[in-house]
């Protein structure tokens, strides 16, 4: 935000890759912590269902 309190496009993209490098984060950390969820046949196919959500979404840019 600069000083007249207008966000920038700086500020968006700075904000945008913060929630990257979140999910990244918290989905390693998920993965760290559950190790025998992780290994599950049907946690792989759930997990990948919700990677292909976001994939879709992202391919709108």
């Amino acid at each position: 935000m600069n000083s007249d309190g207008i966000t920038t496009e700086d500020d968006v993209v700075l904000d945008m890759q913060d929630a990257v490098d979140t999910l990244i984060f918290r989905w390693n950390k998920c993965l760290e912590l559950n190790p025998e969820i992780a290994k599950a046949a049907t946690f792989s196919t759930r997990i990948k269902q919700i990677a292909k959500e976001g994939i879709y979404y992202l391919q709108k840019f």
